[in-house]
């Protein structure tokens, strides 16, 4: 089982950190390490499957044996992952998605996810769908539940 911390939280088991409705927005592998990324519209924004990229202009992802980098424009990381030891299944990743839209960061805190952050905690299971799970992104053009519907 592979175990991920990011912030002060660690994470076992998950088959992904973040999702937005069945949209796996991240997701952390080992052996080899690998890492997907997603913004939440298909159609468009960055998407990053296991280190390989499908869409997102100026995304980069660097990797080799233990790390996966994953930039913007070469020069602003988005997510940095590390294998913490050779035979280990702990992998390090710092996460910056702010650059994507997106509210999702991590410091010495914790992991930040839009106005909440979570702290000093473990979250593990066996094979869970997401740690995280975000409501799913509205139809561009669809009414707000603050607009109100006709």
């Amino acid at each position: 089982m592979s175990i991920v911390d990011i912030g002060s939280v660690r994470f076992g088991g998950w088959q992904g950190i973040i999702a937005a409705g069945e949209r796996v927005l991240l997701a952390v592998k080992t052996n080899p390490l690998r890492i997907t990324l997603r913004t939440p519209h298909p159609s468009s924004g960055v998407e990053v499957v296991e280190n390989q990229i499908l869409r997102g202009a100026g995304v980069h992802v660097v990797v080799s044996p233990t790390a996966v980098a994953i930039t913007l424009d070469g020069s602003v990381p988005l997510v940095m992952a590390h294998v913490a030891h050779d035979d280990s299944e702990l992998v390090i990743c710092r996460v910056e998605l702010r650059p994507l839209g997106m509210a999702i960061w991590d410091d010495a805190e914790g992991l930040h996810i839009g106005s909440s952050v979570v702290a000093r905690s473990e979250l593990m299971t066996s094979g869970g769908a997401a740690a995280f799970q975000l409501a799913p992104p509205r139809e561009q053009g669809a009414p707000s539940e603050s607009q109100g519907q006709a």
